[in-house]
């Protein structure tokens, strides 16, 4: 178990998750915001060939940014989905989390973190996967779990106040942003 770095395409902007692989889950999402987050940043060759993308659940407190902190964005494809984090150096997308501080959950994106497990625990949203999902399928309720338990463990023990993504007035540390109508319909139409 030791500390894993994820850097940018650019290498601009990097951050260190704690404790991989105890600190978090590893999972292949394979949901079309997911994809479409991809597309809008021009990182479709990170995705699987059924179109999943590779993410490493964890908790905000295990995240530290090493450099780059003026280079972190973050925006909303939807109006009740999570916040999708991205660089603005080289708009590689980072990952995913809650939309609320007080909710301890963070996806990172799994192909640039240097050591990051490689098989997932679970494969989501495989009815939107555009081809054949290799099996194991893993299991969505250990996943989901493990999850909740990391979760709750961060806020009983007072971790959760410890975020990179958040201020501590509760807001993200980057205003979030909606692409525009015309960007989002051409990332979702490739995505599909």
């Amino acid at each position: 178990m030791s500390d894993a770095n994820w850097t940018c395409r650019c290498g601009a902007f990097a951050m260190r998750v704690q404790e991989v692989p105890a600190s978090g889950t590893p999972a292949t999402c394979y949901c079309t915001d997911c994809r479409a987050f991809a597309y809008l940043h021009g990182d479709a060759g990170a995705l699987d060939p059924a179109g999943g993308v590779a993410l490493y659940t964890t908790t905000p407190d295990r995240i530290d940014i090493v450099r780059g902190s003026a280079h972190l964005a973050c925006e909303r494809l939807t109006p009740r989905g999570p916040l999708r984090w991205f660089t603005t150096c080289c708009d590689t997308p980072v990952g995913n989390g809650a939309p609320l501080r007080g909710v301890p959950f963070f996806s990172v994106q799994a192909a640039r973190l240097a050591d990051a497990p490689s098989k997932p625990a679970a494969r989501l949203h495989r009815g939107s996967a555009t081809g054949h999902i290799p099996r194991p399928r893993g299991n969505t309720y250990a996943l989901v779990m493990a999850v909740a338990k990391r979760g709750i463990a961060s806020r009983l023990s007072g971790r959760w106040t410890r975020t990179p993504f958040f201020g501590a007035d509760g807001q993200p540390v980057a205003r979030p942003a909606t692409p525009d109508a015309a960007t989002l319909r051409t990332a979702y139409r490739d995505a599909r």
